[in-house]
């Protein structure tokens, strides 16, 4: 791979740049700033759903974070690798992280991962439920019991906020033409976390254990990966857009979760400790009390003010070492031979999995995480079922109740499935086409909901 080709100005669309004072990467940053996707992600859940406490991190001010973050990565790559990265073309390289950043959570479905899992179990049960969808979407097996999917229904099975990112930036959200944000191929590539559509995953590669495009993205995605030159192979800044969002998710949940009270600063150093951090959470705390009585602050609110410098003194740790494995393995990123996540792999890989197992094990399981995501189960699968019979019948009753229904679907996503019925897809079985597409128009439907509007809409027209 070579950074001429892999930051890339190409357009699928026709490339409108109204400031001449300003690049291409610019302007795609403006367009995803300024875009309805990233509004929403001030109502949606990064672990605490339906979060009252305005300090407590929504997806919103996550990304933010992990924006500055990334492009600081950036930065540093590039000074640290002057003599491997052309620096002309440093300001791109951050401007595109930064991006990226942003981008990296718009698909997330109301209800954060609970959502994703929501909506994966709703295909599974309507498959068992509606014989058109089974005769359509599986297969028989060894028993009448024993159905076996069909690849185009893993877009479904495995759904996936990665994949719905992409297809947010570059099919739903409509600025001037059906391209989405027509953002360009260079920053497009680097926001692929994951390269390989849903029928090809990999658990054992990486870049490759989770589904990065939708079927209807496919063709799409081969013109990106020509374009940029990196193939079937992450870009190289999608690796330093990852470890920002690594390093952030561990540091802010852990302060998060001591202002949520799920336990007090004690008793996160000792749980660190004990999950294999090994001396390394004893030696940040005294770092962390040393900043927080510079502030004058160490007795006020003492748990809070310690948080923060926890958080503070642990990511001065984090993003040295990320940076660190970036440098030391660029040979093999640069040649796709790397396939690793640059946290998990650098040399605090041991205090970083200490910190994800205690986020795991007492945030994600707190009683009042897991009675919010059973709440918004529950309000999904209502929304799916209601949206499902506006968009299953092809001959519509203008005053009939899924005409009703259809109605209310979001004009974008509408459109997007009316162009898309003419369109051929060389992997959807034209056969298969209509049933495949009226179930991306639901689940485009409900995903692009916060959480805050699910709730409303499940109030509306599930129990009215």
């Amino acid at each position: 791979m070579n950074w001429s080709r892999l930051i890339s100005g190409t357009r699928a669309g026709r490339s409108v740049h109204p400031y001449t004072d300003s690049t291409e990467f610019e302007d795609d940053l403006s367009r995803v700033v300024f875009s309805t996707p990233v509004r929403r992600l001030q109502d949606k859940t990064h672990v605490f759903p339906l979060e009252a406490h305005d300090s407590v991190r929504t997806r919103l001010t996550h990304s933010l974070e992990v924006s500055s973050v990334a492009r600081d990565l950036s930065q540093a790559a590039c000074r640290r690798l002057s003599s491997r990265i052309p620096q002309q073309y440093s300001p791109a390289i951050a401007t595109i992280a930064a991006a990226c950043a942003l981008l990296h959570d718009i698909g997330n479905p109301p209800f954060g991962h609970a959502g994703e899992k929501a909506i994966q179990d709703w295909f599974v049960r309507k498959l068992m439920e509606d014989r058109d969808l089974a005769a359509v979407f599986t297969t028989a097996g060894d028993s009448a019991s024993e159905p076996i999917f069909l690849p185009i229904a893993q877009d479904f099975i495995q759904f996936d906020g990665n994949a719905q990112m992409f297809r947010l930036a570059t099919r739903l959200q409509v600025l001037s033409d059906p391209n989405g944000m027509n953002l360009t191929f260079g920053t497009l590539s680097a926001a692929c976390k994951y390269v390989v559509a849903c029928r090809d995953i990999r658990p054992d590669h990486h870049e490759r254990s989770k589904p990065g495009f939708f079927e209807t993205e496919r063709e799409l995605i081969s013109r990106i990966q020509n374009e940029t030159g990196t193939g079937a192979a992450r870009n190289p800044i999608t690796y330093l857009v990852e470890a920002a969002d690594d390093i952030v998710n561990v540091c802010i949940d852990l302060e998060d979760g001591v202002r949520k009270k799920v336990f007090r600063w004690q008793e996160m150093i000792e749980e660190l400790e004990r999950h294999g951090a090994e001396g390394q959470a004893s030696a940040l705390k005294e770092e962390a009390q040393s900043l927080a009585g510079l502030s004058g602050m160490a007795g006020y609110g003492s748990g809070d003010v310690f948080a923060q410098a926890f958080r503070t003194v642990l990511m001065s740790r984090l993003i040295p070492a990320a940076l660190d494995e970036f440098e030391s393995s660029y040979d093999a990123i640069m040649t796709r031979q790397y396939g690793y996540e640059l946290v998990n792999r650098s040399r605090l890989s041991g205090l970083y999995r200490a910190c994800k197992r205690v986020v795991k094990t007492h945030i994600f399981s707190s009683p009042e995480v897991l009675r919010l995501e059973i709440m918004g189960r529950k309000i999904i699968h209502d929304l799916l079922d209601l949206y499902w019979e506006g968009v299953v019948r092809d001959v519509r009753d203008e005053k009939g109740f899924s005409n009703k229904l259809y109605s209310i679907i979001s004009d974008n996503y509408r459109n997007a499935f009316e162009r898309d019925l003419d369109r051929e897809f060389p992997a959807i079985n034209p056969l298969v086409r209509r049933h495949y597409l009226k179930l991306r128009l639901v689940c485009d439907q409900v995903a692009g909901m916060t959480d805050a509007y699910a709730v409303s809409q499940h109030r509306l027209l599930a129990n009215s």
